[in-house]
């Protein structure tokens, strides 16, 4: 076994190289780089995002739905402050700031209409 940098003999199983300091990179597992696992299971998501995405399904009940909308906007604000760490979810935050904004008014209209039908 050489190393694929200097082509230095290597020991077998060595992930290593002494003479350079070249490392083999570790395996991530396979789950993390399959795109359609990738949608089911939230591999390398803020967890922001998927709060934000659950408070948004839940938006039609109208109370979560403000909270649809912070949370959606926190995991955007994480999203962007952490590029560097290569989080996902921008998706779900943009869904849960759009759900958790159309039912925050929605809310809110009928809150008015509500108290001025008394």
């Amino acid at each position: 076994m050489y190393c694929p940098q200097c082509g230095q003999p290597m020991q077998e199983g060595s992930i290593l190289c002494l003479n350079c300091g070249w490392q083999e990179p570790l395996m991530r597992s396979s789950i993390e780089h399959d795109p359609s696992m990738r949608l089911i299971l939230p591999v390398g998501t803020s967890v922001w995002a998927i709060v934000a995405g659950y408070l948004g399904l839940f938006s039609v009940l109208i109370l979560p739905a403000p909270f649809a909308l912070l949370f959606g906007m926190l995991a955007w604000r994480d999203i962007k402050k952490n590029q560097h760490r290569n989080l996902g979810g921008k998706g779900r935050a943009i869904f849960a700031m759009v759900i958790g904004g159309l039912f925050t008014m929605l809310g809110a209209v009928a809150l008015v209409f509500a108290l001025l039908a008394d």
